[in-house]
Order: structure tokens, then C-alpha cells, then sequence
């Protein structure tokens, strides 16, 4: 059976003649999804834009797909595309929440190569069901797209000067979770941003959409779920290895978060995400 998402042509990095102009009009036959290396000119919703590298768009088989090198440009543009069979395409990018014939910035001029790499890995072995990978990477690129433009709508909301402490606030928490195990506190965190406890707690939330040590602790109770599961480490090891006080409180938290007390989850022996 043919996979719900069909690949008709892709290319990487493809070079273009700075004066070559790609024109096709709708309907067509195919979807496409495009993502630039270098900055262009295209014809979008919003009428003709200029876009940088690392953005990409989706167009519908019925939209102009119009678009050329920058102005001031000296050299033409390059960039990344996928052309996909019409069948299950609405249906995918409205799942996942896409705005067609849209530029969605990502950051990333190479936003599609690992993908592209791995759909040109399968197309040249074809092996026992690569149509169907192929189709599996088609929808992740579709979901990282949404990913991407929902990104991009939550940073457009953002003043100036939130939007100057994301990158910041970022690091902070990814340094937080990957020593989750360590005694933190909103002081400590704030003092990491240079700003007040009650600030940096706004802006947390703000931009993760969940407090610090709210999501600190659903970290950690995660990080014990695996330990209670895969692991005979007693629950004093775990609550230490996790970050919690003692076995006591890490059994209350546990109990009162998973309905359940530490014990009766290792017996039941059934891992979950939450």
C-alpha cells in the first residue's frame, strides 16, 4: 500500500543564475516546501518580500509559486525543496497548525539538510519499505515547520527587550534541567540572569509557559520514573540522585503528582511521559 505522503522531486542546496526566476502557477499537481540558504524575493500573502536565510513556506498546489534572488544581490539564491503529492498534504499541515503561502522564519539555513540527507539515503538504497520512511521524514519536516512559525508568533508577541533575554533564559534552563540533580532556587536562577527573583519569574513563564520549578520538579519525576522502572536503586538513592530532600518528600511530590506513591509505580512497571 502507497504511504498517505508521497516525495515527487527534492534538492539540496540547489544554485540558481542570479536573473532566474521561478514561476509556476497554480493548480499544480504537487505541494511544495521551500527553505532559502540565502536571502530572496517572493511572492507571499503579504504581496512581494524579501526573505533571509533559514526561512521557509509552504505553498498549496493552487498558489503562485513565484519567487528570485534578493535585490543587491551579486550571486543567485540557493535554497532547499521538496515537492509532495497532493494527497494528505491539507490534512497534515493543518494538523499541525501550518500558515500556507507564508514565509516561517527557523534561524537556520541549513534547516532541512539532515532531512534531506536522510530522504536521499533512502531513495538511493531503496530498501524493504523506504517510501514509507520517506513519508515519516516528509511529516517531521512538516511539524518542525509548525514548530517553527508557532517559535516565531510566541517571539513577534515579545517586546524588544523580552525578546533581548530569550537566547539567555534559554541557556539558564537548559542548564537547570541538565543538572537537575543540583539544590536549585529562584534566587540562584535569577542571580544566573543578573535581575530580580520576581522578574526572572515572569519572564520564565513567559517564555516556557510553566514556572522553573514547576518544571523543575516534573523533570526530576521524570528522571525517577526511569530509575524506579529500569533500576532496583532504593528510593533514598533516587530522591537524592533526583534532586529531592529526602525519601519522604520525594514520596509525598511523587504520590500527590502521579496518584500513586513510589512503590506501587515500580510494581505496576509502566513507563509514562506527563
Amino acid at each position: 500500500m502507497k504511504p498517505n505522503l508521497e516525495l515527487l522531486l527534492y534538492g539540496a542546496n540547489t544554485p540558481h543564475d542570479p536573473g532566474f526566476v521561478v514561476n509556476r502557477p497554480g493548480p499544480r499537481q504537487e505541494w511544495t516546501i521551500l527553505c532559502f540558504r540565502t536571502p530572496f524575493l517572493m511572492a507571499t500573502e503579504f504581496g512581494t518580500q524579501i526573505g533571509q536565510p533559514g526561512d521557509c513556506i509552504v505553498h498549496d498546489a493552487d498558489y503562485l509559486e513565484w519567487h528570485t534572488t534578493a535585490p543587491g544581490q551579486t550571486e543567485g539564491f540557493r535554497n532547499d525543496w521538496l515537492h509532495v503529492g497532493i494527497q494528505g498534504m491539507q490534512e497534515l499541515t493543518t494538523r499541525y497548525g501550518i500558515r500556507l503561502n507564508r514565509r516561517i522564519s527557523t534561524g537556520f539555513g541549513s534547516f532541512l539538510t539532515d532531512h534531506l540527507r536522510v530522504i536521499a539515503d533512502e531513495d538511493h538504497r531503496r530498501e524493504a519499505f523506504w517510501q514509507e520512511r520517506i513519508a515519516q521524514e516528509l511529516e517531521t519536516i512538516v511539524l518542525r515547520i509548525g514548530r517553527a512559525q508557532e517559535n516565531q508568533s510566541a517571539t513577534e508577541a515579545m517586546s524588544v527587550v523580552e525578546r533581548s533575554h530569550l537566547a539567555q533564559f534559554k541557556l539558564i534552563r537548559t542548564t537547570m534541567l541538565d543538572h537537575f540533580f543540583e539544590n536549585w532556587n529562584i534566587s540562584r536562577l535569577a542571580t544566573m540572569a543578573d535581575m530580580s527573583a520576581n522578574r526572572f519569574s515572569v519572564l520564565y513563564s513567559l517564555f516556557f509557559n510553566v514556572s522553573p520549578i514547576e518544571e523543575l520538579i516534573q523533570h526530576r519525576l521524570k528522571q525517577s520514573c526511569t530509575m524506579l522502572v529500569y533500576s532496583a536503586t532504593n528510593l533514598d538513592s533516587i530522591a537524592e540522585a533526583c534532586g529531592f530532600t529526602d525519601a519522604a518528600y520525594f514520596s509525598r511530590v511523587f504520590k500527590n503528582r502521579m496518584g500513586c506513591n513510589p512503590g506501587a509505580y515500580r510494581k505496576m512497571g509502566v513507563p509514562r511521559l506527563g
